[in-house]
């Protein structure tokens, strides 16, 4: 799952880079029925997680951040009224 494009700023270069939150779900489907759902949206959020602290590289340039958060898919139902607010 995807995300709004957010733009992030380096703390090494200060330059930008647009990116998209990605949240993985695990499911049971076999990979033909999840080719079926391809397109398809989830009612729902992806939120900001935070987590123990863990190393990131971006493939394209190497550079390497420590990141403690995480962001993970929440379904509208279990969203409180606060967040719900906002989808």
């Amino acid at each position: 799952m995807k995300g709004d494009v957010t733009l992030v700023q380096s703390n090494i270069t200060g330059n930008f880079s647009a990116t998209a939150m990605k949240a993985n779900i695990t499911s049971t489907f076999s990979e033909e029925v999840a080719a079926t759902m391809l397109g398809k949206q989830l009612p729902g959020q992806i939120i900001k997680q935070e987590c123990e602290p863990y190393e990131y590289t971006i493939p394209d340039t190497g550079e390497t951040f420590t990141l403690t958060h995480r962001y993970e898919f929440t379904p509208k139902e279990k969203l409180s009224p606060l967040r719900r607010k906002n989808l």
